[in-house]
């Protein structure tokens, strides 16, 4: 009741105030139109809020909305856009390297299963079909066998001379990225060679304390440097990420032996890393390194100690092998 009263007091001073002043209240009224038809007009139009976008391209999330802000202080307002990856590609980014695994362990029936899993995710995700294609032509020509021509295996890594290079730490093949045959593809006894995408084995997001570099491909091997963030400076300098193709199972273990033993001999330790007794060494330079074998392939960690004190770094490097895929 007393709510009531109010209101009824409220609108019998208005119309008293109208009866007595009706031509000041419509120019107050006029004037707050005017103004802020003004202020429409002298304003500019900016999009504001936050947009988060998969790394393949399409948005997650988007609460961004237009407001109106003088021209001068344009400038000072912006979308943030974040990058992220959507739960459908983080899992197809799974399934695609366990099939470049597979296809490397020339399992090429079940890589071909897994392939099928990420097309049915996303039908064009990287070298999907073309590697399906493959597998159904080497497996047909062996009348279903799964001991297709795999690229960077044992002898026959597409190299059209023959030789193993198996010294050179690299496959020796005559191959691009991604073990890709510089004779289009064709290995021993015309059988087409199945490419193995070297890229999807190297972390595919962003890792703490670091911004993602370049990707670099040298005939069977890839490496991906990061630079630390400010606060991981003070006490780690680089980050070196690297997946190597070996022409055998002996090749990767004489490259380990003989390679990254022999480059970081200091303090010495055989962590397991994904399943694998790893390398772990350091050297008088202050780098530390961390190499795990997987088949025909190898893998590297490399950090430079800011500090000059490599064997600090354990704990890191350990932890950035949980990264790859």
């Amino acid at each position: 009741m007393e709510g009531l009263k109010t209101l009824d007091i409220l609108k019998n001073s208005l119309k008293e105030l109208w009866k007595k002043n009706p031509f000041r209240i419509a120019v107050i009224v006029l004037a707050i139109v005017v103004l802020g038809f003004g202020y429409f007009l002298a304003s500019t139009p900016v999009k504001v809020g936050t947009r988060v976008v998969c790394r393949y391209g399409h948005v997650i999330s988007d609460n961004t909305r237009t407001i109106r802000v003088p021209w001068f202080l344009t400038d000072r307002f912006k979308v943030d856009e974040d990058r992220s990856v959507c739960s459908r590609h983080e899992r197809a980014e799974k399934l695609y390297a366990k099939a470049q695994r597979q296809i490397v362990e020339k399992s090429l029936p079940e890589a071909k299963k897994t392939l099928e899993e990420v097309t049915q995710l996303d039908s064009n995700f990287k070298k999907t079909k073309s590697q399906i294609s493959a597998i159904s032509q080497v497996t047909s020509s062996d009348d279903g066998g799964s001991s297709g021509e795999s690229g960077g295996s044992s002898g026959e890594t597409g190299n059209s001379n023959g030789a193993s290079g198996s010294d050179s730490g690299t496959g020796g093949g005559e191959t691009s990225s991604g073990g890709e045959s510089s004779d289009g593809g064709a290995s021993g006894g015309g059988q087409s060679q199945v490419q193995i995408d070297l890229p999807a084995l190297l972390p595919q997001g962003d890792i703490p304390g670091y911004v993602r570099g370049a990707l670099l491909t040298n005939r069977n091997s890839v490496q991906l440097d990061y630079k630390p963030t400010p606060g991981t400076q003070t006490r780690i300098r680089s980050l070196l990420l690297t997946v190597r193709l070996m022409d055998s199972p002996d090749a990767v273990n004489n490259f380990i032996e003989n390679t990254s033993k022999k480059a970081w001999p200091n303090d010495a330790k055989d962590p397991s890393v994904k399943g694998s007794t790893a390398y772990f060494g350091t050297n008088i330079y202050g780098y530390a390194s961390l190499n795990w074998p997987y088949s025909i392939l190898v893998y590297e960690v490399n950090m430079l100690s800011t500090k000059a004190t490599p064997l600090d770094l354990y704990d890191d490097i350990v932890k950035i092998a949980d990264y790859f895929p």
